[in-house]
């Protein structure tokens, strides 16, 4: 979580932040010690990145409605042409004080054209109108009206790079070109011939249906469906031509009697024109596949789960290992005194001694029927010399020769010498005998003694 960057902040593109980046860097340190603390920082982080992506359109949408509020009706200069004006004077400053790189600009370039072409065809066919006069227009569309669909195209375009925007499963650009193309023609045959908007929304979920887009606000990528991405920023788009529509920017017809909110119908004409914009962001910065994400990225992928399951089992691995030295027991045994009763055998702190230590032993290790005790402690008078199991007795219970035994002569709880007079049983295989007075040192061939006998 608390990773460095997989790379350099995006704040150092722009030249009037690059110097705040030093600063900011200290500022999440501190805020990353605490979990609350880190969430407040993301959640600020991520609405100051949104807005610095959306620099130039909420430039825009404040012109449009400080415009409408004080601008005066009997100015010599219309208000169309100051939004104009204005829209120029903000790009140049933008350009001027590097607040805009180059490929933005390129984008706010293209899509102006593309913009201000639909205007004039849309404006021809009364779709929707400018009720105000203007100096600067074309065909009755005021050239402010492309720096609108310019602005749309900045907003993406700053985004990519503010968060670091890396996809899974992307289609190929010239796929979404040639869809790119068909929606643009769409805007106008609609008018003559049936709307292909039903088709054209079945290719883009074809073609994006499994892409994922991953999004970088601080030090993790988060992960989320292109296709909900498209459809939030459409959504806001839309709010934002409310406003426009509001302060009688352009009006619909069904607006002329007075203000109404768009038609919800409206946002998938904007979904679509949101694809147009993305295809062009696209060939101007490259999509950029996940997989080629630095290693040390702090971020979570397709196969970091995996990574992080095989960490969490090395470390429970360990914690096994631990405590089996600690209690000096083995987990890979499963063995019992007798399989036809209760079980039975020896004991360590109330844990009979043929019981897999079901906490510390792995799900390989459970399977297993073979295995051996290391050592074992002191042994109870009510568990010495109980009954074995049988040469006939199922294999996974059967001890034969690595039959666990006791290792001192003495009661575990009480330490007391265990007197010996039980009738004296013999081990599988011919093994010593509990409560003989003559034990064997050793076990015989292919017999693993546990320790001393009782």
């Amino acid at each position: 979580m608390n990773d460095a960057p997989c790379r350099p902040s995006a704040a150092a593109a722009w030249a009037p932040l690059a110097r705040f980046v030093a600063a900011e860097a200290r500022i999440a340190q501190r805020a990353g010690k605490r979990p609350a603390t880190q969430f407040l920082y993301e959640f600020l982080r991520f609405g100051l990145k949104q807005a610095w992506a959306c620099l130039f359109g909420g430039a825009m949408v404040g012109l449009l409605i400080a415009t409408s509020l004080w601008y005066p009706n009997g100015a010599a200069l219309a208000r169309y042409d100051f939004l104009f004006l204005a829209a120029l004077a903000i790009q140049t400053a933008m350009l001027a004080f590097r607040l805009e790189t180059r490929d933005e600009a390129k984008v706010i370039v293209v899509f102006h054209v593309v913009g201000t072409v639909m205007e004039i065809f849309k404006t021809s066919v009364g779709s929707w109108i400018y009720p105000e006069a203007a100096l600067f227009h074309i065909g009755g569309v005021p050239l402010f009206s492309g720096f609108m669909y310019a602005a749309i195209g900045s907003y993406i375009a700053r985004a990519w790079r503010l968060f670091d925007l890396r996809f899974v499963r992307h289609p190929p650009l010239w796929t979404l070109s040639v869809v790119s193309v068909l929606i643009y023609a769409n805007f106008y045959l609609h008018h003559y011939i049936r709307d292909f908007r039903i088709v054209l929304f079945a290719a883009l979920a074809l073609l994006f249906g499994g892409t994922v887009v991953y999004y970088r606000i601080h030090q993790r990528h988060r992960a989320m469906p292109l296709l909900l991405g498209l459809f939030l920023v459409a959504v806001f788009i839309w709010i934002a031509e409310n406003f426009g529509t509001l302060t009688r920017t352009w009006v619909y017809p069904s607006q002329r009697d007075g203000w109404t909110m768009v038609p919800l119908g409206k946002l998938s004409s904007w979904f679509l024109l949101m694809t147009i914009s993305y295809v062009m962001v696209a060939w101007v910065n490259g999509v950029r596949a996940w997989r080629e994400a630095p290693k040390r990225s702090g971020v979570s992928t397709a196969r970091a789960p995996g990574r992080r399951w095989a960490r969490a089992l090395s470390r429970l691995r360990l914690r096994v290992r631990r405590r089996q030295r600690r209690h000096r027991v083995t987990a890979r045994i499963d063995e019992r005194a007798d399989p036809r009763s209760r079980e039975r055998g020896l004991v360590f702190g109330g844990r009979p001694a043929g019981e897999v230590d079901m906490t510390g032993a792995g799900p390989a290790q459970r399977c297993r029927d073979a295995g051996r005790f290391r050592r074992v402690g002191l042994v109870g008078p009510a568990h010495a010399g109980e009954p074995r199991a049988r040469c006939r007795e199922r294999r996974d219970h059967l001890i034969t020769a690595r039959a666990a035994l006791p290792r001192h002569r003495g009661d575990a709880p009480g330490g007391k010498e265990i007197p010996g007079k039980r009738r004296p049983r013999r081990e599988i295989r011919k093994l010593a005998e509990c409560g003989e007075k003559h034990l064997r040192a050793r076990a015989g061939a292919l017999h693993d003694p546990v320790g001393g006998l009782a």
